[in-house]
């Protein structure tokens, strides 16, 4: 029972950790913080003296060390060093009854701290690591799709370009086998299966071996099974083989480089963020983008950057590259970036407040990075290898459809087709190419320059 003399107050809330209750004595009030229970909220003790002493005892656990005295300066692992043989590690003073223990209640220290995440500079985060919330879209779906109707695509993940007209122009139905030649983050790869049923089969290909691995997972999770090889898609053929696959009724590839590999500053593909100049789609490819730009030499590198980008200003980007790989060798893609602005007479800050303002596209550097990414990869042999396949690998009345994002690739797909229904290998070939709608662009600006072509075998 309280002891006569001793009257409750007021009972408030004095922080976010605790009730303060205020108990008087003698014209004196002593503040007790008390930690919930669940029975409510209780004193631990109904003296004075036990008052005081618990008032003391909590908080020095709260803070860790003593607020006054020789020893406040000290860690507790030092103070409880200074304590008698038999005492270190208590809260308890020598002598001093801890009615707590003597209610037959185990002592709890205090609860360990949550670890937190790492903070970054200003509002929101602006490298991919940083993006965690994005780089996780099955717990936070409320960011993505916030940064998709900002018109971004999420960390991480790949915004799949045309789909409708895809299936549309693919005629994809039930029970026929589709070559999904390009897997990456598996966008298209998943309307082919939902259009296939438990009927059709999927055969996917990447040449990214990691990222085929988290699509393949990812599309299990979602209830979707597929036959999946870490290949490129000059392999087809050769996978089919090995399947005993004797032909498809679609072949379906995507040539452009998928987000989650420009977003990836290790990746090296991008020109906006820092990062080694890598560009490999596979790491079993031996040489990276900083091997070709030490080993080409001038006229090499400004016919590379001609055939394969059409950038005008190739001749003096070759020029400031070999000039200054003579000094140190260029192995980061912002030292490329900036000898390209200086290549071409650009001052980076204005460009930078051009480009908030919407006067500027493209980016000074993205069609020298192209012309690199190609050539590191092999793209455009490994494309007539499978322009030369694809009508051995299709079945009859099969068709096949291919998404490019650069003349190059484009000219080489129409030419094909083009060439295949003269030889009467192909029945009909679109007379244009298709393009993404001004809605999609909007969605997703980095859909712009795409451009699909399909033909169908005879």
């Amino acid at each position: 029972m309280r002891p006569r003399g001793l009257e409750p107050l007021t009972c408030g809330l004095g922080n976010r950790r605790s009730i303060l209750l205020s108990y008087e004595r003698s014209h004196e009030t002593l503040p007790l913080h008390l930690t919930p229970t669940s029975a409510g909220y209780k004193a631990p003790a109904y003296t004075i003296d036990d008052l005081a002493y618990t008032l003391a005892r909590m908080s020095e656990q709260d803070s860790d060390k003593p607020t006054h005295g020789p020893d406040s300066d000290k860690p507790k692992s030092e103070r409880d060093s200074d304590k008698p043989m038999g005492e270190q590690g208590s809260d308890t003073p020598a002598g001093q009854h801890d009615p707590d223990k003597s209610a037959g209640q185990p002592e709890q220290g205090p609860a360990p701290k949550r670890a937190r995440r790492k903070r970054y500079a200003g509002t929101y985060p602006r490298r991919f690591e940083q993006r965690y919330k994005e780089l996780d879209p099955q717990a936070h779906p409320d960011t993505i799709q916030q940064v998709r109707s900002h018109g971004r695509t999420p960390a991480g993940s790949h915004v799949p370009i045309m789909v409708d007209e895809v299936m549309t122009a693919l005629a994809v139905g039930p029970g026929q086998v589709v070559a999904d030649c390009t897997l990456g983050y598996g966008g298209h790869a998943e309307r082919f299966l939902k259009l296939l049923g438990p009927s059709g089969k999927l055969i996917g290909l990447d040449v990214d071996g990691g990222q085929l691995q988290r699509t393949v997972e990812r599309l299990k999770f979602a209830g979707f099974e597929m036959i999946a090889r870490h290949s490129n898609f000059a392999g087809l053929a050769k996978v089919m083989g090995e399947l005993g696959v004797a032909g498809v009724d679609v072949i379906f590839a995507d040539l452009g480089v998928s987000s989650m590999q420009v977003d990836e500053p290790a990746r090296g593909f991008s020109y906006k963020q820092d990062g080694p100049l890598d560009m490999r789609m596979d790491a079993r490819i031996k040489l990276s983008a900083a091997d070709h730009l030490a080993r080409l030499s001038e006229a090499e590198l400004s016919q590379l950057l001609w055939e394969l980008a059409d950038e005008e200003d190739h001749a003096a980007i070759a020029r400031t590259i070999v000039l200054r790989r003579g000094r140190s060798p260029i192995l980061r893609t912002h030292e490329l970036t900036r000898l390209i602005f200086q290549a071409k007479g650009i001052d980076p800050a204005k460009h930078k407040q051009a480009v908030a303002k919407g006067e500027v596209a493209p980016h000074p550097a993205a069609r020298t990075f192209q012309a690199l990414r190609i050539l590191v990869n092999n793209e455009l042999a490994s494309l007539r290898e499978l322009l030369r396949v694809a009508p051995e690998c299709l079945l009859p009345g099969g068709k096949i459809g291919l998404v490019t994002f650069h003349s190059g690739e484009d000219r080489l797909v129409k030419q094909a087709f083009a060439a295949g229904l003269g030889h009467g290998v192909y029945q009909a070939i679109c007379e244009e190419p298709l393009r993404p709608s001004g809605r999609e662009v909007f969605d997703n600006p980095r859909s712009r320059p795409a451009r699909f072509r399909w033909a169908q075998k005879a």
